[in-house]
């Protein structure tokens, strides 16, 4: 039954974040299934099985980081809309983040910190952490506006300063 549950979880994200919220809420916040006794995994099989579904509590600190950052950063919001239209909901792009699932709201803070160093440009002769302040053109970002500039326009501001 605990790799039954564990292989549920892999192959269904719904299922995932709901074995999450219906441990939050019966098991003491618990999710090894391995923890658990038979009859609590279960309970947990047939209620989703039925279709009952629980509140989530996972993506609603998720969603208050997004829309924090969006009214904070202009250049947040511009990535996170440009993130949101790879997800349609309805059909139509989507860019309050309550509208998506917890783990579309996690892949959006990967994708950030892969903008943030995939390129490798951000490091290479910065001379370690000192250079984080110029991150150029942001690994392959140029055309989104408010990144402008390049690694060595950066490189020179952050040796300026």
């Amino acid at each position: 039954m605990v790799e039954e549950l564990k292989q549920m979880q892999r192959s269904d994200p719904v299922a995932k974040e709901q074995w999450h919220a219906y441990c939050e809420a019966y098991g003491n916040g618990v999710r090894d299934p391995n923890r658990h006794d038979l009859t609590f995994i279960q309970s947990f099989v047939t209620q989703y099985a039925s279709g009952a579904r629980l509140e989530s509590s996972e993506g609603k600190e998720l969603v208050q980081y997004i829309k924090q950052g969006k009214r904070k950063s202009p250049a947040w919001k511009q990535i996170w809309e440009m993130y949101a239209d790879t997800r349609m909901v309805d059909g139509r792009p989507k860019h309050d983040p309550a509208a998506h699932t917890p783990d579309f709201l996690e892949g959006f803070f990967e994708f950030v910190g892969n903008m943030a160093v995939g390129s490798g440009a951000v490091m290479s002769g910065m001379g370690g952490m000192g250079g984080m302040g110029g991150m150029g053109d942001m690994g392959g970002m140029g055309g989104m506006g408010g990144y402008g500039g390049s690694q060595r326009e950066s490189i020179r501001v952050c040796a300026s300063s």
